[in-house]
């Protein structure tokens, strides 16, 4: 996967969890066109930059019991030889 489709694919997963809109982990892998396996290594990702996501069941969304804010971005330049002197 390259850096951006992950990068864009992470921002849009915690916007979903953010807004408690993720629905179960087959229909969360399925919005983002990924196997559950991939599903929860992203989360996994999530958790190991502080987020604490838990999963309720009777809403069936994930959630962040924490105060947890992402923004991840990405900006590319390309420099004409002008620029690199």
């Amino acid at each position: 996967m390259s850096i951006q489709k992950y990068i864009d694919r992470m921002n849009y997963l915690y916007k979903l969890i953010e807004n408690e809109s993720t629905g179960s982990p087959e229909e969360l892998a399925a919005k983002l066109n990924l196997c559950k396996r991939h599903v929860f290594n992203m989360l996994n990702d999530l958790k190991d930059l502080g987020a604490e996501i838990k999963y309720n069941r009777i809403k069936r969304t994930y959630y962040f019991s924490n105060c947890f804010m992402m923004s991840i971005n990405i900006e590319v330049e390309i420099l004409d030889e002008i620029k690199l002197i």
